[in-house]
């Protein structure tokens, strides 16, 4: 790849390792449990942050999700 300088030249390379740590996450740790009691109410996960990148601008975007299970149906929303 030609360019006008070294840097123009390593903007693949930056771009990628940018892209990389921007949408890299840490290991997490799942923690499921059976549903002896028959439990019907809905169980809530609030504010888990995010970060995604949008796939038509490849721009990044980052928020909170709030999930809610009822665990009779396992049914999520």
């Amino acid at each position: 790849m030609s360019g006008d300088s070294e840097a123009a030249d390593r903007t693949p390379a930056r771009m990628a390792a940018g892209l990389a740590e921007l949408l890299g996450c840490q290991a997490r740790e799942f923690i499921t449990f059976p549903d002896r009691e028959g439990q019907h109410e809905l169980v809530l996960a609030r504010d888990a942050l995010f970060t995604s990148l949008c796939a038509h601008h490849l721009l990044p975007f980052s928020g909170v999700a709030h999930v809610g299970v009822l665990p009779a149906t396992g049914n999520a929303g």
